[in-house]
């Protein structure tokens, strides 16, 4: 398995919302979601992609503290 990891120190997500980020077109709060801009397609299409890999993509956030995004992809050994 290979893991790839991303953390950011931006608003982070509350607890309830973290599964629907990856749903087409969400962008949390919009108080604060508008000012970033975007569409709420980026995570979306992620987890799509990472579902026809048959790989992992999961969330960890805390409100006002930032988020890491883990994506673990299978690999075969050669």
């Amino acid at each position: 398995m290979m893991e790839l990891s991303v953390r950011d120190t931006g608003i982070g997500i509350d607890e309830k919302d973290q599964q629907r980020i990856f749903d087409m077109f969400w962008q949390g709060e919009q108080s604060h979601a508008r000012p970033f801009g975007g569409v709420g397609l980026g995570l979306h299409i992620v987890k799509r992609l990472a579902d026809q890999i048959s790989a992992e993509i999961d969330v960890e956030s805390e409100k006002g503290r930032g988020s890491l995004f883990r994506l673990r992809i299978p690999v075969r050994p050669d």
